[in-house]
């Protein structure tokens, strides 16, 4: 049985943690000593060198059926201020993306677009592919892939072989993926697939 005092000296000597002992340091919230054991672990595997990715947005489109009280980002169909970028648009953004050194991940942001089919996003996918045939292709959060689903009147098992399609997506994380179930709550139910829906298509 561990106690506080162990856990504690498991963190800051770098030994594997029990699940009771994660637990105490939880409840313990100190914050302060938890970064700094994190700290020392990261020096231990690789000093104080820092590594990143070099990467490049492509904000598809920022018409979004979702409504989320949370996003700045959305805007409603019909809405002077909304977009949504097109084949050369995109070539744009790969010509600059092309010239970045060391670049090594391409990003795809988008929204719920309400009647955008999923052949758009395809083939938006197979154009960063030719453009940039050695670079990951970070893309399509849980969310939207249930989007996709929704418009193409199908299931997320069905759409997620197209999404993959041998072009190395890395699935993303974004918005009500990622939040507390009591930040959730807030989010309305209407059109919006950033609670349950995203997390079904993590299950699916």
């Amino acid at each position: 049985m561990s106690d506080l005092r162990t856990a504690r000296a498991a963190a800051e000597g770098g030994a594997r943690l029990t699940r009771e002992d994660a637990l105490l340091l939880y409840e313990d919230n100190d914050l302060l000593a938890l970064a700094q054991w994190a700290r020392a672990a990261k020096e231990r595997a690789s000093g104080k060198n820092v590594y990143y990715t070099v990467n490049r947005h492509i904000n598809l489109t920022n018409i979004c059926r979702a409504n989320c009280p949370l996003c700045a980002f959305q805007v409603e169909q019909g809405d002077a201020r909304g977009y949504i970028m097109e084949t050369d648009d995109v070539a744009r953004v790969l010509a600059a993306a092309q010239k970045t050194p060391h670049l090594t991940e391409i990003h795809i942001v988008s929204a719920l677009h309400p009647d955008r089919p999923f052949s758009y996003y395809e083939d938006v996918v197979r154009q960063v592919h030719a453009a940039l045939p050695h670079a990951d292709i970070k893309a399509f959060t849980p969310v939207e892939v249930v989007n996709f689903a929704q418009t193409e009147e199908t299931s997320v098992r069905d759409i997620l072989p197209s999404a993959d399609g041998g072009a190395l997506l890395t699935p993303g994380r974004r918005r009500g993926d990622s939040l507390r179930p009591r930040t959730r709550d807030h989010l309305p139910e209407k059109g919006n697939a950033c609670g349950v829906a995203g997390l079904y298509a993590h299950g699916a």
